[in-house]
């Protein structure tokens, strides 16, 4: 008895056992039971060993539930997901006249200080009825009205919008980046944000990558009070100079702002000497070429810089060894897929690169984790990944990305104990089931449970 005692003495802060503890090492081992002291992973091993060994405060009893490194989503627009939830959502109008009704209820509920909508469909209303400003401009005599159409690439405006952006053209609807989209106050988005970030960790994400911020939103940020750690990539101007300061790690570039040729080496140069990564949103093959030849030169001076490529669409045997061996990680958003499992290869870019991400795309797609895995992870698809794959690239490789693989995305000893323990195992499933986090830990803190 006084052996057993004293093999019993070392005390943790917290044991987690009867679990499926997916600890997605090189090995994807699965074990039981987890030992944490100071925010720390002291063991992983069986359940019996484990109690055995160690005393602590407290225990949770996992219930045989599936438990993994939390999750980090690496593409999110944060500021453009609080601005659509803030907006009117006009998916499924199905006439003018009721357009105009959820127009005037969204206006006297909020009374911002105009009014925004999304999702306008008119293809689903009657032949007979065509789509004019004339009612909205009634309605709305004196409060600029912006509704988006479901294609994201135009919107109409009314007069008061019209005249705000300095359009003199008559027909209503512009396109969408010929004008500037107001933004909501200040308070109101600050709320949203939290509603979001609270969203987020109810899924069990711990980690995100906002993408596309300026240095106003940056500061907006840097002052919410969350439990979530967000790294963030600035927007750059096109006529990039040494001169250019953000306390931001990334720095974002898509097809609009990528930096003049005669300044490649100057970016680069930049970027190395401030340790800046980049994030590229890329569109079509020649931002991708550029993409993949800044990468390179890159590589001329700093071979571990971990740099990231984003693009939707699926991408040939050469464009995927190009980026291979460029050295650059390569995001994936899975539930772009949702209406056609097979448009992406996840299998080939998953084998043929080995670095890459996992990214909800919101607001693009929603932020669900489950709805992304297991579009990724379809049953009897030759093109889908498997679980542990997914979950590598929203665990292991974000990590990698963010140069923390020695301190997160695996369930290993001496790594932070930041994990979720799911309520329903993750499993390949072709009809979409709802999950959430049951428990998600912060270096071996609670920051959410179910109640």
């Amino acid at each position: 008895m006084l052996l057993t005692s004293c093999f019993k003495g070392q005390r943790v802060d917290l044991i987690i056992h009867n679990g499926e503890i997916n600890t997605l090492n090189e090995t994807n081992e699965v074990q039981e039971a987890i030992a944490i002291k100071d925010g720390i992973i002291i063991e992983v091993g069986p359940e019996r060993q484990i109690l055995n060994k160690y005393t602590a405060e407290e225990e949770i009893d996992a219930g045989s539930r599936s438990v993994y490194p939390s999750l980090s989503d690496f593409n999110v627009q944060l500021f453009e997901g609080a601005k659509k939830q803030l907006a009117l959502d006009l998916s499924n109008t199905s006439s003018e006249d009721e357009m105009l009704v959820r127009l005037e209820k969204y206006d006297q509920r909020f009374q911002h200080d105009f009014v925004l909508a999304y999702n306008l469909d008119t293809t689903l209303w009657s032949l007979d009825q065509q789509l004019s400003d004339e009612r909205i401009n009634l309605l709305f005599p004196k409060k600029a009205v912006y509704l988006i159409f479901e294609n994201q690439k135009h919107v109409l405006l009314n007069n008061s919008a019209r005249k705000a952006n300095e359009i003199i053209a008559s027909n209503p609807i512009i396109e969408i980046k010929k004008i500037k989209i107001p933004n909501f106050k200040k308070e109101f988005v600050k709320e949203e944000l939290n509603q979001i970030l609270h969203s987020f960790l109810q899924y069990g994400v711990t980690e995100i990558h906002a993408s596309q911020l300026s240095n106003k939103q940056m500061k907006i940020i840097n002052n919410l009070d969350t439990e979530i750690n967000i790294s963030s990539s600035l927007n750059i101007n096109s006529s990039f100079t040494t001169n250019y300061q953000t306390k931001s790690s990334f720095l974002f570039i898509d097809s609009t702002n990528f930096p003049i040729r005669k300044n490649y080496m100057t970016f680069i140069t930049f970027c190395v000497e401030n340790n800046k990564q980049v994030f590229f949103n890329v569109t079509d093959s020649v931002t991708l070429e550029k993409a993949i030849y800044l990468c390179e030169l890159v590589n001329e001076q700093k071979k571990d810089h971990r740099w990231i490529i984003h693009h939707s669409k699926n991408l040939n045997e050469e464009e995927l060894e190009k980026i291979s061996l460029c050295g650059a990680f390569f995001s994936l958003s899975p539930s772009s897929a949702i209406k056609n499992k097979n448009y992406f290869n996840y299998k080939k870019t998953t084998q043929g690169l080995g670095l890459y991400l996992i990214s909800s795309e919101f607001p693009s797609n929603n932020l669900y984790p489950y709805e992304v895995i297991q579009n990724a992870t379809t049953p009897n698809n030759q093109y889908s990944m498997s679980i542990n794959e997914i979950m590598k690239g929203y665990c292991y490789w974000s990590s990698f990305a963010l140069f923390k693989e020695n301190s997160t995305g695996t369930i290993e000893k001496g790594k932070d104990a930041s994990l979720v323990i799911f309520e329903k195992p993750l499993k390949q499933n072709v009809d979409l089931k709802s999950n959430y986090a049951k428990y998600v830990f912060k270096k071996g803190k609670v920051i959410y449970k179910i109640d």
